[in-house]
């Protein structure tokens, strides 16, 4: 769906929106996940596009790898509202790059 989406709107407004929806639920999600079990299970989100299998995964092991590190070491030598600051600065950081990115939406990619 958000292939088509992108499709339609173009690469550079989906990048964007794809980047303020998370930045702008990351607190109130993140308010979500309480101490039971399934409020895990709240925010939670998948990707099932067989392209991004491989970069999701690396992405998965470098990020996701070291981010329970880093969440902790900031929250211990700062706050812990800090790491979530840190979350909302790369977010802002990547929809400006999204902004200079080309746009795709009229040409053909099938080349």
């Amino acid at each position: 769906m958000w292939g088509k989406l992108s499709d339609i709107w173009g690469q550079r407004p989906s990048l964007i929106i794809g980047n303020l929806v998370p930045l702008l639920l990351f607190f109130p999600l993140n308010a979500m996940v309480g101490q039971m079990f399934l409020s895990l299970f709240l925010p939670a989100t998948s990707v099932r596009t067989v392209g991004m299998a491989f970069p999701y995964a690396v992405a998965v092991a470098i990020f996701g790898g070291t981010t329970p590190y880093l969440q902790n070491w900031i929250s211990t030598q700062y706050s812990v509202g800090m790491f979530s600051l840190c979350v909302c600065l790369l977010l802002v950081v990547s929809t400006v790059v999204a902004f200079f990115l080309p746009e795709t939406k009229v040409k053909d990619l099938r080349h």
